[in-house]
């Protein structure tokens, strides 16, 4: 779209980091609130106004931090954190791919023409990303209420040897 000769494109780099912290449920609140803060360049901030209308993903990422610094996840979190090192990864992986969907919309030339002419998302584009996160919103309550891990946190993401190789063994 943006009709750059090809000989003046950087390659893409597809080398994985693994650095990230991925242990506690403050790692987790840490990574949505680096992505918050990053999102308000996303916007412009009238100066102003006192209301501020965030993008729907950080709205978003802001309601999951919610739970996951309400007092009751936080007792959950510490009762099973020895049965499932791998909590704060899945929860991550989660995140990650909630946000691929709108990164995926924001990749679409037909959705980008869409939305330019609207200046609306249709609902239809961003329906996985609604249940993604409805669902995790439910799993996580669900959780708390019975005292066990559900299906969310039963088993290790795949990624998890990668990525916290320390935790994995």
């Amino acid at each position: 779209m943006l009709g750059q000769p090809e000989e003046k494109r950087s390659a893409l780099e597809k080398k994985v980091f693994i650095k990230g912290r991925q242990e506690t449920l403050d790692d987790v609140l840490t990574l949505i609130s680096n992505i918050v803060v990053m999102g308000r360049y996303w916007i412009t901030i009238d100066a102003t106004t006192t209301k501020v209308d965030y993008p729907f993903v950080l709205k978003l990422l802001v309601e999951l931090a919610d739970i996951l610094s309400s007092a009751e996840f936080r007792e959950f979190e510490s009762k099973f954190k020895s049965v499932c090192p791998f909590m704060a990864h899945t929860l991550i992986s989660y995140i990650f791919d909630l946000f691929r969907q709108f990164v995926k919309l924001a990749q679409n030339p037909h959705v980008i023409r869409v939305v330019k002419v609207s200046n609306v998302i249709p609902l239809k584009y961003i329906e996985t990303a609604l249940l993604m996160h409805v669902d995790l919103l439910h799993q996580l309550k669900l959780c708390v209420a019975t005292g066990s891990v559900q299906h969310l946190f039963a088993t290790a993401p795949l990624t998890f040897p990668t990525f916290c190789p320390g935790l994995a063994r």
